[in-house]
């Protein structure tokens, strides 16, 4: 990545801004420069931003998200509204981002995979990142007239065959990752030291989270997180063990509040954001987690199979060849099953991890809530045995 300028340099000639100085004085000239060196859009020679409005937007919890609204001296002269992405302010998620990369991953996701991917993520207007301290400007697109998903009210089945179609968009042109993303450094792949440090911060973290809940999670919940404890190494090993599911590159983070909905006219049907844990995995892993974490527990009991063979025909359609004999879907099929471990593990180290919020305890209690219930649905526990 880029190293930043000088931090006295003045802000309309620095690539790397913070949201107080886009929402100063120097906000509307840095706009103006942005706009007029942009070689994605056919912008008026001399149109300028005259005056930026802030707001927060979003319940990110690892960065903080600003909507500047762009006045113009001529109509229809540039968008009417950016987003923009910084650094959180707090300093516990500020640290843990950059002790694990966070926000380097997001800005290289933009900068290389962006444009290799087949699902839809927001258009982009700047990214630069200082690799020495983690800060960041990215300004993207505003799809104001979609909808965020809601993590807490989940989904149905509308939402989840579209999710499934976007999971295939960002899989399938990357399977396997050896082959399609070779040349991106800073794309990590699953390796059995990895495995072992995080399960080893799972389980530091596991009796924690089950005492921070529990009035509010029940015996279940609290056994199914001690008994993936035991048992992330052979998931793991697991996965590893399947011919079928190569490592591709996937979100990890893949869920409703990370996804923006639209009526297809207005704002597009599905539009995937947050890529702060990009990383190169197993493909039904991603699945399993979003469905998991976001379809209402009864309509992904009746419909979960339904979903998983709309992932397997739409892998298909990007290429990805094996997929039409029995034996390499049902090893597809257990990727899924072992993938419904992940969205516990992600409630319980995430919870512990980052700055607590009333939203965020009741959206992680809600996850783990689901996710133990599909560990159980989907036999996990016969599967390991």
């Amino acid at each position: 990545m880029d190293e930043t300028t000088n931090a006295d340099t003045p802000a309309t000639q620095r690539p790397l801004v913070t949201a107080d100085e886009l929402a100063g004085p120097d906000g509307p000239a840095w706009f103006s420069e942005l706009f007029a060196a942009s070689q994605t859009r056919d912008w008026p020679d001399r149109a300028r931003v005259i005056t930026v409005d802030a707001s927060r937007v979003g319940t990110g919890q690892v960065g903080d998200s600003v909507r500047f609204t762009l006045g113009w001296d001529s109509p229809e002269a540039g968008p009417t509204s950016v987003v923009g992405k910084f650094p959180s302010h707090d300093p516990q998620t500020r640290a843990t981002a950059r002790m694990v990369q966070t926000y380097e991953r997001e800005c290289g996701f933009y900068s290389d995979l962006h444009r290799r991917v087949a699902l839809r993520t927001p258009d982009i207007f700047h990214v630069h990142i200082d690799p020495s301290t983690g800060d960041f400007t990215l300004i993207m697109e505003d799809l104001s007239e979609a909808v965020q998903g809601d993590q807490l009210a989940g989904c149905g089945l509308s939402a989840a065959l579209a999710i499934a179609d976007a999971a295939a968009g960002l899989h399938g042109p990357t399977w396997p990752m050896t082959d399609t993303c070779g040349d991106v450094a800073w794309l990590t792949a699953p390796d059995p030291t990895a495995t072992a440090e995080r399960a080893g911060l799972y389980r530091a973290l596991a009796d924690g989270f089950i005492e921070r809940y529990r009035t509010r999670l029940d015996a279940a919940v609290a056994h199914a997180v001690r008994w993936l404890g035991e048992r992330i190494e052979a998931v793991h090993a697991a996965l590893v063990s399947l011919d079928a599911v190569e490592v591709c590159v996937v979100h990890n983070d893949f869920r409703l509040d990370n996804m923006l909905f639209g009526d297809g006219d207005s704002a597009p049907p599905l539009t995937t954001v947050d890529w702060q844990t990009v990383a190169g995995g197993y493909g039904p892993v991603d699945l399993a987690y979003a469905t998991g974490s976001g379809m209402v527990p009864d309509v992904r009991e009746r419909h979960e199979t339904e979903v998983f063979e709309r992932y397997l025909a739409q892998l298909q359609h990007h290429g990805v060849d094996g997929l039409d004999t029995e034996a390499m879907r049902s090893q597809m099929w257990d990727g899924y099953r072992l993938g419904s471990t992940t969205g516990l593990a992600m409630a319980v180290v995430a919870s512990m991890i980052v700055g607590r919020t009333a939203r965020g305890d009741e959206m992680f209690c809600v996850m783990a809530e689901r996710h133990a219930a599909q560990m159980d649905a989907l036999g996990v526990a016969e599967l390991l045995s």
